[in-house]
């Protein structure tokens, strides 16, 4: 796909470009592009293939049409027993449960699993949702739509607030770093 002199592609993890309507990581190459990080030339020599394409860390696909849509981040993909789980996928469907105000699914490491899934929920204000709520509702949404929730949650943590990034965006590095300490 390309417009403005800006060309995008979704790829495979070798770099080979995926077919329409196929998930993969989404690469950018084009005139607007930013040069390098500053001060940073192994971070730039990493984030850039050989031939000048952006590796975003975003996952997503193209449709038929064109459309670009992203549903995730590939540094936030977590393996558990061998399964590669999208925590924003799941996070989108917690996200509509009655009472959960915000949801970040972290993986917690684990000797058998590798990884395993610790959802962090910040009830609405006076909300009554309790961790098996939560539970029941992963379960459900596991037995009907299994695409979306691959893996059962194994641990569950509610806080009031989460931490944030100096920009203001929820914290995934606090809230596993948290979840490690009460969980690990």
């Amino acid at each position: 796909m390309s417009g403005s002199g800006s060309e995008i592609k979704i790829v495979r993890e070798d770099g080979s470009i995926l077919p329409v309507n196929t998930r993969g990581e989404i690469y950018i190459k084009g005139p607007g592009l930013f040069k390098d990080y500053h001060n940073e030339p192994d971070k730039t020599k990493a984030a850039f293939t050989e031939d000048g394409w952006f590796r975003t860390d975003d996952m997503g696909r193209i449709s038929e049409d064109g459309r670009i849509y992203i549903d995730g981040r590939k540094s936030n993909v977590i393996i558990s027993n061998g399964i590669k789980v999208v925590p924003e996928l799941m996070e989108s469907v917690l996200k509509s449960y009655p009472g959960v105000f915000s949801v970040v699914v972290v993986p917690v490491k684990d000797e058998l699993f590798h990884q395993v899934l610790c959802v962090c929920v910040q009830p609405t204000e006076g909300s009554t949702v309790t961790e098996e709520d939560v539970r029941k509702f992963c379960e459900r949404i596991h037995n009907d739509k299994p695409g979306i929730v691959t893996v059962l949650p194994k641990f569950y943590l509610f806080m009031n607030s989460f931490p944030v990034t100096t920009t203001g965006k929820t914290s995934r590095k606090d809230l596993e770093r948290i979840a490690a300490e009460r969980f690990g």
